[in-house]
């Protein structure tokens, strides 16, 4: 199943109540940027029978949950903006 930015994003802000509001655009492209992003997991699913257990939503909700359980934990990227309201 593919997900955008967007879909992750709204996720995001959905789960964590931020009030953050998103810019798109206001940084400049980098060259490996691509429009769309998509993981082919049918080798994994035909060769493993492995298919992905967590849905997005879930997965974020615990991504969230353990970012939290970190205490002080603070990111150390140019992304740690976007960080600030989880």
């Amino acid at each position: 199943m593919q997900s955008t930015v967007s879909d992750v994003v709204r996720t995001a802000v959905e789960q964590t109540g931020s009030k953050a509001k998103v810019n798109w655009g206001s940084m400049p492209g980098r060259a490996w940027d691509t429009d769309i992003w998509l993981a082919d997991c049918s080798k994994a699913r035909r060769l493993l029978k492995w298919t992905a257990p967590t849905s997005l939503a879930a997965g974020i909700g615990k991504t969230i949950q353990w970012r939290r359980s970190r205490g002080d934990w603070k990111p150390q990227s140019y992304a740690s903006h976007a960080m600030r309201d989880l």
